[in-house]
């Protein structure tokens, strides 16, 4: 009888792989989880075939090979190595977790670099300027830095807060040190420059109307309304003396938003009524403290760590600038909570799927509508390494690295809609030069009805809806909402399409346009003339039906 320890087992051979016999439905999802890790590149439109392959795991990377440039291809599937070192954040700093994601190439889903190089976004003057134009009162001051307490337990009133609004006053921002709320005094005076545009100030106004009923036209259903023209120069200013009683019913914090799908997230305080009283309620801004993080210290998120071509100092203006949009932005549903009847089935500025609302809208009215965003690698870095870029509002933002290559005659609208800006753009709103030249708008006047939609999608109020296979959502031809036509804070040299060409036309003022200019310039208060003074570099963005996303209050 023999040893049963001398019998050897073997491993059971699988069957030779044979792709006509093969079906994709038999995979695992950890099994294709595992097999996509670092996936490989290829050219746009030259994916692998998937019936020339060997094995299961080579039918998986073929099939999740993510199109590139040929540019891009030629740096390799490593070229920033950096991406992957991790860096410790101090304690107390910082709760988003920054983690390289291997199912993702170095450059993560971000439209922008699966075609552009970092190297060709250098030389477009995407990732770095000069500094030196940057005015005084928009740098941090060193000698009340040097002084000022770290601990978050004793606020004080220290340094200079002239150019700050009320709404940002230091008691408004409690958990924040004495030492970082003066780092944030650059970002700060930024925003009040923004609340104080004219257009900013016509579109609050008319977010603190009450939401009136309105028969519906073709959408086959009524619509609620909550502006129908240009607000006076008086309901401006009455708008302005709002937002200066609004510093005593707002507060803000840090903490992780970006888990949530934001960059900061404004809800209303429970129990505390609003500005107007009533069922109108006061609001907390939740900001991510990742640009607390990268404006104070900084130490690990630094550009120059993922991108050694990129400059701390461009890099922090990037970071400013952003973090400034991003308050703006809720600043527009803070104002809504403290002024408006809320409607629990409605919100304002919805267009069917195409989600968007106040925040964007207030965004947009200044930056000739468009939102700006990072131009993202594999890491979400508020420090954008690699730059910045902006898509149009409003629009559809869902899913854009599937569906890039579908067409505006598909669907109804173009899907190209990310522009990558130059750094000089994001430098000029540090400038006093720029501010002291600029005139304010006088309001949207080619919005001529914005309103608002019931949240869940009904199929009678886009009769021009179309079931969309690929993404699974239904898409009206024709928006609803008009496009904005005004002049805007936008370059003519400074937003550029993938290939690094202009994508504003000069578009000079016609007789009429420089009338009511002039006249919108009478109109304003001597304490604002200063503000207004002719904004003769400005152009407008030609109409282009593009569009992009977001989430709820946020």
């Amino acid at each position: 009888m023999s040893d049963p320890m001398d019998f050897e087992w073997t491993i059971p051979q699988s069957p030779p792989f044979d792709i006509s016999t093969f079906d994709p439905k038999t995979l695992s999802e950890t099994f294709i989880e595992t097999a996509s890790l670092d996936p490989d590149l290829c050219l746009v439109d030259a994916r692998p075939a998937l019936e020339h392959a060997t094995s299961r795991r080579d039918w998986v990377r073929r099939d999740t090979a993510v199109e590139v440039s040929p540019s891009v291809l030629a740096l390799g599937k490593e070229p920033y190595p950096g991406l992957k070192v991790s860096h410790k954040v101090p304690p107390g700093y910082m709760t988003t977790v920054l983690d390289y994601n291997y199912s993702q190439p170095w450059f993560g889903d971000h439209i922008v670099l699966h075609y552009l190089t970092p190297a060709r976004l250098l030389e477009l003057g995407c990732i770095n300027t000069d500094t030196t134009p940057v005015s005084n009162r928009f740098r941090i001051d060193p000698d009340v830095l040097a002084k000022a307490n770290k601990s978050r337990l004793a606020p004080s009133y220290i340094g200079n807060h002239d150019g700050i609004h009320p709404i940002l006053r230091r008691r408004n921002f409690n958990p924040t040190s004495d030492y970082e709320y003066e780092c944030l005094k650059p970002t700060f005076r930024v925003v009040t420059k923004l609340l104080e545009m004219e257009n900013a100030l016509d579109l609050l106004w008319a977010l603190g109307q009450r939401c009136t009923q309105v028969q519906g036209t073709k959408l086959k259903k009524d619509v609620y309304v909550y502006y129908t023209g240009q607000s006076t120069t008086q309901q401006r200013q009455e708008t302005a003396l709002e937002l200066v009683q609004l510093a005593e019913y707002v507060q803000f914090s840090w903490g992780d938003t970006v888990s949530d799908g934001a960059l900061a997230i404004t809800e209303n305080i429970v129990g505390k009524p609003g500005l107007r009283g009533g069922i109108t309620s006061a609001g907390e801004v939740t900001i991510d403290d990742s640009f607390r993080y990268a404006i104070v210290d900084g130490s690990a998120v630094r550009a120059n760590l993922y991108n050694p071509a990129a400059t701390i100092e461009s890099s922090f203006l990037r970071t400013q600038w952003w973090l400034a949009t991003a308050i703006f932005h809720e600043l527009g549903h803070v104002f809504r909570f403290n002024t408006s009847r809320l409607h629990i089935d409605v919100d304002p500025f919805c267009n069917d799927c195409r989600l968007a609302e106040e925040g964007f809208a207030l965004t947009a009215a200044v930056l000739k509508g468009v939102i700006p965003t990072s131009i993202d690698a594999n890491l979400k870095l508020v420090t954008s390494p690699f730059g910045m870029a902006t898509w149009e509002w409003p629009g559809f933002f869902e899913t854009i690295g599937l569906v890039h290559r579908r067409t505006a005659h598909e669907d109804g609208f173009n899907y190209a809609n990310f522009d990558v800006i130059k750094m000089e753009y994001i430098r000029d709103f540090f400038s006093d030069e720029f501010w002291d030249q600029c005139y304010l708008r006088y309001g949207m006047s080619s919005f001529r009805a914005v309103g608002v939609r019931d949240r869940v999608f009904d199929e009678n109020m886009a009769p021009n809806g179309k079931r969309v296979a690929t993404i699974g959502l239904e898409l009206e031809a024709e928006p609803w909402m008009p496009e904005v036509e005004e002049e805007g804070i936008v370059y003519e040299d400074r937003v550029l399409n993938f290939a690094g060409d202009k994508v504003i036309a000069t578009k000079p003022k016609t007789a009429e346009q420089q009338m009511l200019a002039d006249i919108a310039m009478s109109w304003i208060p001597e304490n604002l003339k200063k503000l207004s003074a002719g904004m003769k570099a400005w152009i407008g963005r030609s109409p282009v039906k593009k569009k992009s996303p977001m989430k709820k209050k946020k």
